[in-house]
Protein backbone atom coordinates (compact mmCIF):
# COMPACT_ATOMS: atom_id res chain seq x y z
CA UNK A 1 0.00 0.00 0.00
CA UNK A 2 2.85 2.40 0.79
CA UNK A 3 4.43 1.75 -2.61
CA UNK A 4 1.11 2.34 -4.39
CA UNK A 5 0.69 5.58 -2.43
CA UNK A 6 4.13 6.78 -3.51
CA UNK A 7 3.11 6.25 -7.14
CA UNK A 8 -0.19 8.08 -6.72
CA UNK A 9 -0.43 11.70 -7.79
CA UNK A 10 -0.15 13.76 -4.58
CA UNK A 11 -3.46 15.60 -5.07
CA UNK A 12 -5.37 12.29 -5.12
CA UNK A 13 -6.53 11.14 -1.71
CA UNK A 14 -5.89 7.49 -0.89
CA UNK A 15 -8.74 5.67 0.80
CA UNK A 16 -8.01 2.65 2.97
CA UNK A 17 -10.83 0.09 2.89
CA UNK A 18 -10.98 -1.67 6.25
CA UNK A 19 -13.12 -4.47 7.66
CA UNK A 20 -12.99 -4.73 11.46
CA UNK A 21 -9.34 -3.66 11.54
CA UNK A 22 -7.51 -2.67 14.72
CA UNK A 23 -7.86 1.11 15.15
CA UNK A 24 -4.16 1.45 15.98
CA UNK A 25 -3.17 -0.13 12.69
CA UNK A 26 -5.48 2.19 10.73
CA UNK A 27 -4.17 5.23 12.60
CA UNK A 28 -0.59 4.16 11.88
CA UNK A 29 -1.34 4.00 8.13
CA UNK A 30 -2.85 7.48 8.33
CA UNK A 31 0.08 8.78 10.34
CA UNK A 32 2.60 7.48 7.78
CA UNK A 33 0.62 9.11 4.96
CA UNK A 34 -0.27 5.79 3.35
CA UNK A 35 -4.00 6.56 3.51
CA UNK A 36 -5.82 9.87 3.77
CA UNK A 37 -9.36 8.64 4.38
CA UNK A 38 -10.75 5.57 6.14
CA UNK A 39 -13.57 3.51 4.63
CA UNK A 40 -15.14 1.08 7.13
CA UNK A 41 -16.97 -1.95 5.75
CA UNK A 42 -17.45 -4.09 8.83
CA UNK A 43 -19.72 -3.93 11.84
CA UNK A 44 -17.85 -0.97 13.27
CA UNK A 45 -20.16 1.02 15.50
CA UNK A 46 -20.20 4.53 16.95
CA UNK A 47 -17.91 3.55 19.85
CA UNK A 48 -15.38 2.09 17.42
CA UNK A 49 -15.35 5.31 15.36
CA UNK A 50 -15.03 7.46 18.50
CA UNK A 51 -12.00 5.38 19.53
CA UNK A 52 -10.51 5.70 16.05
CA UNK A 53 -10.97 9.49 16.18
CA UNK A 54 -8.83 9.62 19.32
CA UNK A 55 -5.98 8.21 17.22
CA UNK A 56 -6.37 10.06 13.91
CA UNK A 57 -8.12 13.02 12.33
CA UNK A 58 -8.54 11.28 8.97
CA UNK A 59 -12.08 11.50 7.57
CA UNK A 60 -14.18 8.36 8.07
CA UNK A 61 -16.51 6.85 5.48
CA UNK A 62 -18.94 4.27 6.91
CA UNK A 63 -20.34 1.75 4.45
CA UNK A 64 -24.05 1.09 4.89
CA UNK A 65 -25.62 -1.87 3.12
CA UNK A 66 -28.95 -1.04 1.51
CA UNK A 67 -31.78 -3.47 0.87
CA UNK A 68 -35.55 -3.44 0.59
CA UNK A 69 -37.36 -3.56 3.91
CA UNK A 70 -34.24 -2.63 5.90
CA UNK A 71 -33.78 0.26 8.30
CA UNK A 72 -30.32 0.88 6.84
CA UNK A 73 -30.22 4.50 8.02
CA UNK A 74 -30.25 3.09 11.55
CA UNK A 75 -26.71 1.87 10.71
CA UNK A 76 -25.61 5.34 9.61
CA UNK A 77 -23.16 6.17 12.40
CA UNK A 78 -23.41 9.85 13.29
CA UNK A 79 -19.68 9.78 14.04
CA UNK A 80 -18.78 9.13 10.39
CA UNK A 81 -17.96 12.05 8.11
CA UNK A 82 -19.47 10.35 5.07
CA UNK A 83 -21.71 7.40 4.32
CA UNK A 84 -21.26 4.94 1.49
CA UNK A 85 -24.44 3.24 0.33
CA UNK A 86 -23.78 -0.21 -1.14
CA UNK A 87 -25.89 -3.22 -2.03
CA UNK A 88 -26.97 -5.58 0.74
CA UNK A 89 -26.32 -9.22 0.05
CA UNK A 90 -26.47 -11.74 2.90
CA UNK A 91 -22.99 -12.74 4.10
CA UNK A 92 -21.13 -10.14 2.00
CA UNK A 93 -19.64 -6.81 3.05
CA UNK A 94 -19.82 -5.11 -0.34
CA UNK A 95 -18.19 -5.38 -3.71
CA UNK A 96 -21.05 -7.49 -5.03
CA UNK A 97 -21.16 -5.72 -8.40
CA UNK A 98 -24.94 -5.48 -8.00
CA UNK A 99 -26.99 -2.31 -7.96
CA UNK A 100 -29.66 -1.69 -5.32
CA UNK A 101 -32.88 0.23 -5.84
CA UNK A 102 -31.87 3.89 -5.57
CA UNK A 103 -35.46 4.78 -4.65
CA UNK A 104 -34.65 3.40 -1.18
CA UNK A 105 -32.22 6.27 -0.54
CA UNK A 106 -33.22 9.46 1.23
CA UNK A 107 -34.30 12.17 -1.18
CA UNK A 108 -31.91 14.98 -2.01
CA UNK A 109 -31.06 16.99 1.09
CA UNK A 110 -32.59 14.40 3.45
CA UNK A 111 -29.53 12.26 4.11
CA UNK A 112 -27.89 12.82 7.53
CA UNK A 113 -24.47 13.46 5.92
CA UNK A 114 -22.76 13.49 2.51
CA UNK A 115 -22.74 10.09 0.85
CA UNK A 116 -21.01 8.05 -1.81
CA UNK A 117 -23.02 5.81 -4.09
CA UNK A 118 -21.68 2.30 -4.73
CA UNK A 119 -22.98 -0.97 -6.07
CA UNK A 120 -22.58 -2.15 -9.64
CA UNK A 121 -21.57 1.21 -11.06
CA UNK A 122 -19.92 1.76 -14.42
CA UNK A 123 -19.84 4.85 -16.67
CA UNK A 124 -23.45 4.35 -17.80
CA UNK A 125 -24.62 3.81 -14.20
CA UNK A 126 -22.91 7.00 -13.03
CA UNK A 127 -24.52 8.97 -15.86
CA UNK A 128 -27.89 7.46 -14.92
CA UNK A 129 -27.42 8.29 -11.22
CA UNK A 130 -26.41 11.86 -12.01
CA UNK A 131 -29.58 12.27 -14.08
CA UNK A 132 -31.79 11.36 -11.10
CA UNK A 133 -33.05 14.63 -9.56
CA UNK A 134 -33.64 13.01 -6.16
CA UNK A 135 -30.11 11.65 -5.82
CA UNK A 136 -27.32 13.88 -4.58
CA UNK A 137 -24.25 11.70 -3.97
CA UNK A 138 -21.07 13.43 -2.87
CA UNK A 139 -19.17 10.96 -5.03
CA UNK A 140 -19.12 7.46 -6.48
CA UNK A 141 -17.33 4.29 -5.42
CA UNK A 142 -16.45 2.13 -8.42
CA UNK A 143 -14.41 -1.05 -8.68
CA UNK A 144 -15.76 -3.88 -10.82
CA UNK A 145 -17.31 -1.44 -13.30
CA UNK A 146 -13.77 -0.34 -14.19
CA UNK A 147 -12.55 -3.87 -14.89
CA UNK A 148 -12.34 -6.28 -17.79
CA UNK A 149 -11.61 -9.93 -16.94
CA UNK A 150 -10.72 -8.95 -13.35
CA UNK A 151 -8.18 -6.25 -14.30
CA UNK A 152 -8.55 -2.50 -14.27
CA UNK A 153 -9.34 -1.30 -17.79
CA UNK A 154 -7.91 2.11 -18.71
CA UNK A 155 -10.69 2.87 -21.21
CA UNK A 156 -13.41 1.99 -18.70
CA UNK A 157 -11.70 4.11 -16.05
CA UNK A 158 -11.51 7.05 -18.49
CA UNK A 159 -15.22 6.66 -19.35
CA UNK A 160 -16.11 6.59 -15.63
CA UNK A 161 -14.10 9.74 -14.96
CA UNK A 162 -15.68 11.48 -17.96
CA UNK A 163 -19.19 10.48 -16.81
CA UNK A 164 -18.50 11.65 -13.27
CA UNK A 165 -17.04 14.98 -14.37
CA UNK A 166 -19.59 15.68 -17.10
CA UNK A 167 -21.24 18.33 -14.97
CA UNK A 168 -20.47 18.96 -11.34
CA UNK A 169 -23.49 20.09 -9.36
CA UNK A 170 -24.24 21.36 -5.88
CA UNK A 171 -20.54 21.47 -5.03
CA UNK A 172 -20.30 17.68 -4.96
CA UNK A 173 -17.21 15.98 -6.27
CA UNK A 174 -17.49 13.23 -8.81
CA UNK A 175 -13.95 11.82 -8.95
Amino acid sequence: AAELRRRLEPRVQAVGVCVIEAPGRIAALCGRGVIDMIQLHGDEDAAYIRGLRKLTRAPVIKAVRVGSGMNFLGDACPEADFLLFDTFREGERGGTGARFDWKLLPRSGMCPRPYFLAGGLDAAGIAEARAQPDLAPFGFDVSGGAETDGYKDFEKMRAIIDAARAEERNGHIYD
